[in-house]
């Protein structure tokens, strides 16, 4: 259903080849579709507080204010640089924090 909406839009001349931002949560399958048809021209940033939100979920509650866990510390490796996207463009701290989440209520 991904690549059917990315063939859409370039079929109404949406240039995949031009340099974009794609802002998306942790799906692989979203991310390889714009992948396919983006190429090189496809930066993601992923929702830092999800992957926050994500690893915390390892942590039993009583011990999160400074318990190391080996399953946390995978879930925060686990896709990290693609989380730090938006530092890497040094982009404009306010878009910077406005980009850092996939819900813009948090």
């Amino acid at each position: 259903m991904v690549s059917a909406s990315l063939e859409d839009l370039a079929e109404r001349s949406v240039d995949f080849t031009a340099l974009r931002l794609y802002w998306t949560d942790g799906n692989k399958a979203i991310r390889a579709a714009i992948r396919r048809h983006a190429g090189d021209a496809a930066p993601f940033q992923r929702c830092q507080v999800h992957k926050i939100f994500n690893a915390a979920e390892h942590v039993p509650v009583e011990k999160r204010d400074g318990a190391i866990n080996p399953d946390a510390a995978a879930s925060l490796r686990e896709g990290t640089e693609k989380t730090l996207t938006v530092i890497e463009l040094r982009l404009p701290r306010l878009l910077r924090r406005s980009l850092s989440t996939t819900n813009g209520l948090e």
